[in-house]
C-alpha cells in the first residue's frame, strides 16, 4: 500500500499505526545514534518483498523499518537491528 502524504512523520507513531508491517520511508532523519526517527512514509505492507520491490521507485535517503517483533530466524535483525539504511 502506498501513502501519498508528503510530510515528515515520527517513525514511532507510524509503527503504532502499522503494527506488524514493513515501512519504507524517504527523507529519513536520524538521532545522535544514527537511528531513524522521522521520515516520509511512501509504502507499508505486511509483505517485506512488496516493500523491496518499491525501492526502485525512490532514490535518496531511504530506510526500511519493521513495526513489530522480528522472527528469530530473521538474520538481519541480529546484524542490523530493526532498520536498514539504503
Amino acid at each position: 500500500m502506498v501513502n501519498s502524504v508528503q510530510n515528515l512523520e515520527e517513525i514511532e507513531r507510524l509503527k503504532k499505526l502499522y503494527n506488524g508491517e514493513w515501512l519504507l520511508l524517504t527523507d529519513c532523519q536520524i538521532d545522535r545514534k544514527s537511528v531513524p526517527v522521522k521520515g516520509i512514509l511512501v509504502a507499508h505492507s505486511k509483505d517485506r518483498n512488496e516493500i523491496y520491490s518499491k525501492l526502485k521507485d525512490y532514490s535518496g535517503n531511504l530506510c526500511i523499518e519493521y513495526s513489530g517483533e522480528l522472527p528469530e530466524d530473521y538474520t538481519g535483525a541480529k546484524k542490523f537491528g530493526k532498520f536498514s539504511w539504503l
